[in-house]
């Protein structure tokens, strides 16, 4: 029983390679129109029917809607048989004969389909035969299509069940097209139905579905189950997207619109109630029980709320196929407005985020992965933002964080407190590797600048309410949209636009602490989180000047009047911090509680004005004054605090080096001179500073004959 011509009817024609010819360079899809004739010997080794990658979803499209070729002529009953002769040596994994490959087989199936739905899109035919050509079909689907994929399956098994469903798919349309065009009616639902086409599926006349709706109703639990299944079990083939697509043209085309008719679907299986049909019939064998995989040691409350997961990604997953068959209809491309469905999103996020149910961090990062993957396709949503912040902005305030640290804490490491390391956290991150929050904060850096306006409002925090263990996920948060406004500003180039927006990224941080100016708000918030919040502003500062030594390079125009006065009340805001610092370790009152964040601050001080340093070598005259501002006596009283040469030591070397190579005239370099002598002048005062010759060798080795002059003097 090895050779499949044991199973071929009396009187067939020969498939399977021996007598079959078609143009050697037939390739494609099924449905692509190829021309055949019988009697010629089969020599192409291409395969006919569905390829992986070999047929994207509009082409797709294009041959699965356009009129079938009827110019073979075959027997429709002898065409079924040798149809499942095909698949029996498919499913039993059946050697062929020498000059029997499988491959041959696979194309022997993709023809015999092709012809079958030929033969039916003829007008000649007679009517009395479709029923009987489609009930055995429809046998042919039950027996061999269920859609199990496993991963023992055979890679030409499963492309052959998936050309079965979408051949079942074109002969419904067809079906419908020729024989109930004429009692159709207008409304959706389609109540009026074909008495013909029910009783293919043994359906009450008066059903709600047609054979058509209950056939996708059918195809999409499928496609449904497929996905619940974790990757271990589960064979993925991108083809699986044709199906997919059918049925979101299925939903566009003669439902209320595909997420409309997801949201309907999953609705249902997560209340576990079932397709309306009156009676059994032959395809509820194909149906998967149940719908939803879950682990079976698993509660019935996780079984029942694995449905939510679930509609997350199966958002993401069809969010592209739907665009592409919009495309396809609209024959062109198409605005993020003609395709979101964005009150679907902010729907599951009130039920999930911020109703009763707890979500696990797991669920979370799921649903921001998948959301991402959404906004990709769609563009942002101010509201989904405003939902979704509800839910972050109270884990902020509560202090209840993803246990993964995405900020630097504050701690003794000089390493930690490195310009470039914070950067890396923003920029140099995979998704895989991110917690909620963090993916939150990507989500944030898609909204474009002339929403940062909206923004400002939604982002509504109390800064001083924050503990020092969540303020660097707060930071965090601010320099992924400073990183994010300063990338579309460095590609887009439009000076005007972008320095009105800036304004408004600055007041996002500023709104959060209306009085930190105030020294008598500052005094009533302990040490630990004014170091947090100073490490912050200091990052946020060198984040900005790193962009405004590029933009200033390759435009020259910045806008002085908003964008440097958004900086200067980010440094003006820095020099409040450290003057309450150093107020607090001159306070007996204060000092004890904070003497033991003195290293801590001096340390990301000192980090702060090397990594500033290092960003004056490529800074104009113009940026130099900038960055002289953040250099004020606030600063270097900082750095009387510490108990280390090394660490001012290295400073003063830096400075020095940095100094010198701006023109003696400069302005701004001079100020820098005069706040530094200053500082000089108080070290050498102190009774913990080494010898003044030291300095004087420095200074001297770099020819700022004024300084020199001036430590001379105060000698």
């Amino acid at each position: 029983m090895s050779d499949p011509s044991f199973w071929t009817p009396p009187g067939s024609p020969k498939f399977g390679g021996d007598r079959l010819g078609l143009l050697d360079d037939v390739e494609g899809d099924l449905f692509i129109e190829t021309e055949a004739t019988f009697g010629g010997v089969f020599t192409s080794p291409k395969l006919i029917g569905l390829v992986c990658g070999h047929l994207n979803r509009n082409d797709f499209l294009e041959s699965f809607e356009c009129p079938l070729d009827k110019s073979i002529s075959i027997d429709p009953f002898v065409c079924l048989g040798e149809i499942w002769s095909r698949f029996l040596v498919l499913i039993k994994d059946i050697i062929p004969r020498s000059d029997f490959t499988v491959e041959t087989v696979r194309n022997d199936i993709s023809i015999l389909l092709s012809s079958a739905l030929r033969f039916l899109s003829c007008t000649s035919v007679d009517n009395s035969l479709v029923p009987a050509i489609v009930t055995r079909l429809r046998s042919l689907l039950v027996n061999v299509g269920r859609l199990e994929f496993k991963r023992s399956s055979s890679s030409h098994f499963i492309h052959a069940q998936i050309e079965l469903w979408i051949s079942f798919f074109k002969l419904l349309e067809l079906v419908r097209d020729n024989h109930g065009n004429s009692i159709l009616v207008a409304n959706i639902l389609f109540i009026e139905l074909p008495s013909i086409v029910n009783e293919l599926f043994s359906l009450d006349a008066t059903s709600v579905l047609d054979a058509y709706g209950y056939f996708v109703d059918v195809v999409l639990e499928n496609l449904i189950h497929l996905y619940s299944l974790p990757s271990s079990r589960f064979l993925y083939c991108p083809c699986i997207d044709f199906l997919w697509t059918l049925v979101i043209r299925y939903s566009e085309k003669f439902q209320i619109g595909w997420f409309k008719y997801l949201h309907g679907k999953l609705i249902k299986l997560s209340s576990s109630r079932r397709a309306d049909v009156y009676k059994p019939c032959s395809l509820e064998s194909l149906r998967p029980n149940p719908v939803l995989y879950t682990d079976e040691q698993c509660s019935a409350d996780t079984r029942n709320q694995a449905v939510w997961p679930l509609y997350w990604s199966l958002l993401a997953h069809t969010a592209p196929l739907h665009r592409d068959y919009v495309v396809f209809r609209l024959h062109g491309d198409v605005s993020p407005e003609q395709i979101q469905k964005y009150s679907i999103v902010v729907w599951l996020i009130r039920k999930l985020f911020l109703g009763e149910s707890v979500l696990s961090e797991k669920d979370t990062r799921l649903t921001m992965d998948c959301l991402l993957r959404v906004v990709d396709i769609w563009g942002p949503n101010m509201e989904t933002i405003r939902s979704l912040w509800l839910y972050f902005g109270r884990k902020l305030d509560h202090g209840v964080m993803p246990s993964h640290e995405s900020g630097s804490p504050v701690t003794g490491s000089v390493d930690l407190f490195k310009f470039e390391y914070w950067l890396s956290q923003i920029q140099g991150t995979t998704p895989s590797e991110l917690t909620s929050f963090e993916l939150f904060c990507l989500l944030l850096r898609k909204v474009p600048h002339q929403d940062l306006g909206e923004l400002r409002t939604i982002l509504k925090l109390s800064l001083p309410s924050l503990t020092r263990h969540v303020l660097p996920h707060y930071f965090l948060l601010l320099g992924h949209l400073f990183d994010a406004y300063f990338k579309q500003w460095e590609s887009n180039k439009q000076t005007q636009a972008y320095t009105k927006a800036y304004d408004n990224l600055v007041e996002v941080l500023l709104g959060s602490c209306p009085n930190l100016s105030s020294p008598v708000e500052l005094q009533n918030w302990d040490a630990g989180r004014r170091c947090s919040t100073l490490q912050g502003v200091q990052y946020l500062l060198l984040l900005c000047m790193h962009y405004f030594t590029k933009l200033w390079n390759s435009d020259g125009c910045l806008d002085d009047l908003i964008t440097e006065s958004g900086f200067y009340k980010l440094t003006d805001l820095a020099s409040s911090i450290r003057a309450s610092l150093s107020s607090s370790l001159t306070s007996r009152s204060n000092r004890l509680s904070s003497v033991g964040w003195r290293s801590d601050w001096v340390a990301m001080t000192v980090q702060f004005g090397l990594d500033m340093l290092g960003l004056m070598h490529n800074a104009s005259e113009a940026l130099l004054q900038w960055i002289s501002r953040c250099f004020d006596s606030s600063f270097f009283q900082s750095l009387r605090w510490s108990s280390s040469h090394q660490f001012w030591s290295l400073f003063i070397t830096q400075m020095l080096i940095s100094l010198r190579r701006f023109p003696s005239d400069s302005k701004s370099a001079k100020k820098l001179i005069c706040e530094f002598t200053l500082f000089i002048v108080c070290m050498i005062s102190s009774p913990r500073q080494i010898s003044i010759s030291c300095y004087i060798h420095k200074f001297c080795d770099f020819a700022i004959t004024p300084t020199v002059l001036l430590i001379v003097a105060f000698c």
